[in-house]
């Protein structure tokens, strides 16, 4: 059965901070642009700008990862069935072999 065990989440959840961490507003030039109409108000509108921004680069950032983590997740278990599905084929042909043995056997004894 596929598990999760704890490197992979200590690795999941270092790699989720490295990319928070990364995400520091000052490392991002963004537009200029403001929604604002008034000279007073437009400093302000536009740090909320680029706050906004910040915010969604971060949100893409997270969801990439989280695509890239759930892409591997499940190659993994398509391959964990992969194995599965040989193993039950494997114990099916085992099956029918062990009650052909039976039957010679029983046949034997009578």
């Amino acid at each position: 059965m596929y598990c999760v065990n704890e490197n992979e989440i200590v690795l999941k959840t270092h790699k989720l901070r490295t990319i928070v961490e990364s995400a520091d507003e000052s490392k991002y030039e963004s537009p200029r642009v403001s929604r604002c109409s008034s000279q007073s108000s437009f400093d302000q509108c536009d740090e909320d700008n680029e706050l906004e921004l910040v915010q969604v680069t971060i949100l893409i950032k997270l969801t990439n990862y989280s695509l890239q983590t759930v892409s591997h997740d499940i190659s993994r278990v398509e391959f964990h069935c992969d194995v599965l599905e040989r193993n039950i084929k494997r114990i099916t042909n085992n099956s029918t072999k062990l009650m052909e043995q039976l039957e010679v056997q029983d046949e034997a004894l009578e």
